[in-house]
């Protein structure tokens, strides 16, 4: 009876989004020396898994990912339906995409990255699109191009990703104050396009401004975007992430 309470208690934990943060030590019955110690010993090279303590995180850990892995997937192909007439249409043409080697490949590409990123609505929408567009072209003679595009988002954080899919609201912002020499532009063009961006889409939270200004330096350093007079454009790998998206 005890290992049944202790059971439904650590599924309660991971069945819903709603659910409370829990500290997974709470569900470990020893006393917090015994804890310290073990924490210890894992630090000095002993086997995790000899560890009762912390084999028992590693379950819980296991048990959390996987439960946010299945809330993902499930708003993917909720996405990725709505781009059809119905659920069957949907269904048939993933089973068309995962019928050759090459397909399958490209599917797995994409659930890895919808693995590894946030329960993130907007991102996972524009993955839908990204998977939608994929799955509808030929996408055997078009392998090579498609996994490039696929691995280029991998490398983007969800945050990048979804300002590079919003190119349409701040590729109108001017950047002041910059100087061109020997064909290379430079200014402080981030601020600018950050409060653009802020203004357009009426963001007041400084925190997520700045979170804005590093997506845009990521997307810099990625190669997607650069400063181009008084413009900000994309680069033809930025654009053809972008058709992608939208």
């Amino acid at each position: 009876m005890r290992d049944e309470i202790q059971n439904k208690k650590e599924i309660d934990l991971v069945k819903t989004s709603h659910s409370k943060i829990v500290d997974p030590l709470d569900f470990i019955e020893l006393e917090p020396q015994q804890i310290a110690g073990a924490l210890t010993q894992a630090t000095t090279g002993a086997i995790a898994s000899s560890i009762p303590v912390i084999n028992k995180l590693f379950e819980w850990a296991e048990r959390v990912d996987q439960a946010s892995r299945e809330k993902k997937l499930k708003i993917l192909f909720n996405k990725y339906s709505t781009h059809f007439q119905s659920i069957d249409d949907a269904v048939s043409n993933l089973k068309l995409l995962t019928a050759t080697r090459g397909g399958q490949t490209i599917f797995r590409k994409i659930i890895q990255i919808i693995s590894k990123g946030p329960e993130d609505q907007e991102w996972i929408n524009l993955l839908a699109v990204v998977l939608r567009r994929i799955s509808g072209a030929e996408f055997e003679k078009y392998f090579e191009s498609q996994m490039f595009i696929l691995s280029q988002i991998d490398r983007l954080t969800s945050q990048a990703l979804i300002i590079l899919a919003q190119y349409d609201i701040w590729k109108d912002v001017t950047i002041q104050k910059t100087t061109t020499t020997s064909g290379q532009t430079m200014g402080d063009w981030a601020p600018q396009v950050t409060m653009f961006m802020r203004q357009k889409t009426g963001i007041n939270n400084l925190e997520v401004g700045g979170r804005i200004n590093h997506s845009f330096r990521e997307l810099e350093s990625s190669g997607m975007i650069t400063l181009s007079g008084h413009r900000l454009k994309l680069t033809a790998i930025g654009l053809e992430i972008y058709r992608t998206l939208v």
